[in-house]
């Protein structure tokens, strides 16, 4: 993890989102799934869902190429307790595979408008919120 993503700072938040992207996409690739799982909290509904997405995906002989997550500008909110953060998405056009026996699938590039809330805890930062659309 780059130094400045340990920083509990609002620097420090953004670069560690840009990391956790940066696994996200490494996870989508190769179905490991060990380091999204560390820097997600169990309680984030979107980062559990993509976490089992790319396990079972892999374990059932499926696979992902292509659809990286390439991130734009980070707008930033500090919050009490977690720091907010949103930004346009361009997701790569890409094909997956759900099954070994299943047809591959292409996917369109596209841009999303994505948010995370990430939290400083005493273990470095976390993921809590993923998903799509502006923090509200």
């Amino acid at each position: 993890m780059p130094d400045q993503a340990r920083e509990d700072s609002p620097e420090g938040a953004a670069a560690f989102v840009k990391h956790y992207v940066d696994v996200f996409n490494y996870a989508a690739a190769t179905g490991d799934v060990e380091e999204l799982t560390r820097l997600s909290s169990p309680s984030c509904k979107g980062c559990q869902s993509y976490i089992n997405l790319y396990r079972d995906t892999y374990a059932a002989g499926g696979y992902f190429k292509g659809g990286k997550w390439n991130l734009g500008d980070l707008n930033l909110e500090v919050g009490n307790d977690e720091t907010y953060l949103t930004t346009q998405v361009m997701v790569d056009e890409g094909t997956s595979r759900s099954r070994a026996d299943a047809e591959e699938v292409g996917e369109k590039g596209e841009r999303n408008t994505i948010s995370f809330a990430a939290q400083a805890t005493a273990e470095g930062w976390r993921l809590q919120q993923l998903g799509l659309g502006e923090v509200e």
